[in-house]
């Protein structure tokens, strides 16, 4: 991660990072074969469900506290 990035960028990256953990295994940096770039992609699209999982339960409670 980089300090430097915007806090949208961080929180991409974070959500990316989340989707690793809870998807990947093994080294993914060279994305040369198509088994690797479709679990990168996996591993993207879990990590955006998560940051969106967030921010809708985040709204809610606000919503509910007021």
């Amino acid at each position: 991660m980089n300090p430097r990035q915007s806090q949208t960028e961080l929180t991409c990256t974070i959500a990316e990072e989340i989707g690793h953990h809870l998807t990947s295994f093994g080294d993914i940096i060279e994305q040369d074969t198509i088994e690797k770039r479709k679990r990168e992609q996996k591993t993207r699209d879990v990590g955006a469900l998560c940051s969106l999982l967030l921010t809708t339960l985040s709204i809610i409670f606000i919503v509910a506290t007021k």
